[in-house]
């Protein structure tokens, strides 16, 4: 009992710090105070994934291979030095490459961490605790998270420069929580969950993505990518419906508390209705459906204040619920041996669609600004869900009639 609750003591110290991001309510007007362009904001948005990109699978790999710590250790690091870089950073080239810091560090961080966690309530046998754990953990993150961005926004008016120095205390903080942290090899050793031998090939990715169904894996890399964008583009929109920037501080606040609901809520739907979760493509596509709506409500009420923050407000909580279902239904379906390098899979992809849809809509943005880039949003969100249904369709009845032809 002591070593579990010590496992989640320094689980959640470093889920939590490692994950709270006081710079996400001034990071445009930051850049903007330097001189830069949106566009450049969103050329440093996509060379920030495209280094995520090129080392998420790679950074799976290895925490699979030697040891989780290492690998969140050198992400923390990275994050730490790209955070003091924007302080004492003044240009576009600069910030560019504090940002593929940034980007680099959290590809470490990806998965990594989440993967340890799992593998040692398994060696505890305590992995049917991890859903509720991981909720209470992402809600964490939102409640504290809300908290620092009122300090991190007030730190904003008395030095652009502070919210960063604010960010990089959590990081040491996580930092010193890893050195309790013990890369147990036994971890690895555990019988896998289709009862395979620990050796690694491209051909085992592929066979324990299927197992997890590759389908429901590009239903959250769609919706999490896209729903990351529109939080992205919420300051400029909260400006357009003349929400003062005074009051962004107390917004964000809301969101991530409202966020924190949405990963709590999972816990109640756990408890009380585990039917609905059941790894189903239907409650994949609905939640789709209800993201596409709120961003087709943005255009129709962009200057009414209140509804546009009512609206982000219910985008926040389905994006909260949604990651700790998604995140509990991949873990419980994926091979132990491959843990990490198969989250590392789901955030590479997450990685490049960031890059097409900060690549894409930012030009929008930038030629006929907000209004057309949510209808653009919205067609994404239901021409992907309705794409990928189909041809999750399709292939069942393929596999249904090779079935019956070989009978």
């Amino acid at each position: 009992m002591e070593q579990h609750l010590k496992i989640n003591k320094n689980f959640k110290a470093i889920i939590v710090c490692s994950r709270i991001f006081t710079i996400t309510p001034i990071s445009i007007l930051f850049y903007q105070a330097h001189g830069l362009s949106f566009s450049q904001i969103m050329i440093m948005r996509i060379a920030t994934f495209l280094s995520t990109s090129l080392i998420e699978l790679p950074s799976g790999y290895i925490g699979d291979r030697i040891g989780y710590k290492k690998v969140v250790q050198i992400g923390l690091y990275l994050t730490l030095l790209s955070c003091l870089g924007h302080i004492f950073s003044d240009s576009f080239t600069s910030f560019m490459i504090w940002k593929i810091m940034w980007g680099v560090g959290l590809a470490m961080l990806s998965g990594a961490d989440e993967a340890w966690y799992y593998a040692s309530l398994m060696s505890l046998g305590r992995e049917n605790q991890y859903g509720n754990n991981i909720s209470e953990a992402h809600s964490m993150v939102q409640f504290i998270t809300a908290f620092s961005l009122i300090i991190s926004s007030a730190l904003f008016f008395l030095d652009i420069r502070l919210p960063f120095a604010f960010n990089a205390i959590f990081f040491c903080v996580a930092l010193v929580a890893t050195k309790n942290l013990k890369d147990n090899k036994q971890l690895h050793n555990i019988k896998s969950v289709q009862g395979k031998k620990n050796n690694f090939s491209l051909e085992s990715i592929y066979q324990i993505i299927n197992h997890t169904n590759i389908y429901f894996l590009f239903a959250d890399v769609l919706f999490v990518s896209t729903t990351i964008f529109m939080f992205e583009t919420s300051q400029p929109q909260m400006t357009e419906s003349n929400i003062p920037v005074s009051y962004f501080g107390i917004i964000y606040f809301l969101f991530s508390l409202i966020t924190g609901f949405g990963a709590r809520f999972y816990s109640f739907i756990e408890n009380k209705y585990a039917n609905v979760l059941k790894f189903d493509l239907k409650y994949y596509f609905f939640l789709v459906v209800l993201q596409a709506l709120s961003s087709l409500a943005v255009c129709f009420f962009s200057s009414n204040s209140f509804i546009i923050l009512l609206i982000f407000s219910i985008q926040e909580f389905i994006f909260g619920y949604f990651r700790v279902y998604s995140n509990v239904a991949i873990n419980k379906n994926v091979d132990n041996a491959y843990r990490a390098t198969i989250l590392s899979v789901k955030s590479l992809l997450n990685s490049v669609f960031k890059i097409i849809i900060f690549m894409i809509l930012g030009k929008i943005m930038d030629r006929y600004y907000l209004n057309t880039t949510y209808v653009v949003i919205a067609l994404v969100f239901l021409i992907g869900g309705i794409l990928i249904g189909f041809i999750a369709k399709v292939n069942a009845f393929i596999f249904l009639f090779s079935n019956r032809s070989r009978e």
